[in-house]
């Protein structure tokens, strides 16, 4: 499927090739954004905090060759900053099935990064017969202040403090062991354009105090629980617990990154990756090239 172009404001909620080998589009504005290429097995990609479907684009481009890729734009951001936000994880969740559901789509393997990855837990455990495989990437299992790198007040203090694209900026420089203007920041705040106070700020609130550190071993599907070594964001910890309370879980924690792998580690990012998806599942037919 070949990706359409158009401009930020725009959101595409139908893309779909049709038998004489056109597209079919649908346009609104009142919708989820997303970004989908390719054809097989299906894969949800889902972005974190001042993330976005862009910062998605190499790994799309990467396995569209053998897997349908679908990057979905969180409500309130960016390409879908005219989508009410919800008020807990759980709203974020059902958000992104209902929209899942307007795409036909029933059943998949779920890649949550940082926020996303919350996201995708809460998914997972509210719809276990809908992920097929998942993925938790850079996140937590509980958003509590504890052992947090600051309070939440304080980060909603810092986003009202300061201006938007500052706070961002600031931000996606810890996501990378060197932080400011290297390989995949420049995508990463390209991919952050649209997010606003408001959005951070609701988002934050929703996520506050959001807690399944106790309902892991209800997962009963395979996970990958994945990061880097250097993750200022989550501690290697906080991985090996999930993976110890996961029945059918693998860790891979890839040395020498930081909080977004699959730009700062692109090629073991993608072996890895691969070799989890690529793991049969008892009476489930996989697609792998």
């Amino acid at each position: 499927m070949l990706p359409v172009r158009l401009p930020p404001e725009f959101c595409i909620i139908g893309v779909t090739a049709e038998p004489a080998g056109g597209l079919s589009r649908h346009i609104t504005l009142t919708d989820l954004s997303f970004i989908r290429e390719g054809a097989g097995d299906s894969i949800v990609l889902l972005h974190g905090l001042f993330g976005g479907t862009g910062y998605w684009q190499p790994l799309i481009n990467r396995f569209k060759d053998c897997f349908d890729l679908l990057a979905v734009g969180l409500p309130g951001f960016a390409g879908s900053s005219r989508v009410p936000q919800p008020a807990s994880i759980e709203g974020y969740g059902q958000a992104i099935f209902d929209f899942l559901d307007r795409q036909k789509l029933e059943r998949f393997t779920l890649v949550g990064h940082s926020l996303g990855g919350a996201i995708g837990q809460q998914m997972a455990l509210d719809r276990p017969h809908r992920i097929e495989r998942l993925v938790n990437y850079a996140t937590k299992s509980s958003a509590v202040d504890d052992g947090r790198f600051e309070t939440f007040n304080a980060t909603v203090a810092r986003l009202t403090e300061t201006d938007i694209e500052s706070v961002a900026r600031m931000q996606i420089a810890t996501w990378f062991v060197e932080g400011r203007d290297v390989e995949g920041s420049g995508l990463c705040c390209g991919a952050s354009v649209g997010v606003t106070q408001s959005t951070a700020i609701n988002a934050l609130s929703a996520i506050r105090g959001w807690d399944v550190h106790n309902r892991l071993v209800e997962l009963k599907m395979p996970v990958l629980i994945i990061s880097g070594d250097r993750d200022r964001s989550v501690s290697v910890e906080e991985f090996v617990f999930q993976n110890r309370q996961i029945e059918q879980s693998q860790l891979c924690i890839l040395p020498g990154c930081a909080h977004i792998a699959h730009l700062e580690m692109p090629e073991p990012f993608h072996v890895v990756l691969r070799q989890f998806l690529s793991a049969s599942i008892p009476n489930v037919e996989t697609s792998i090239c």
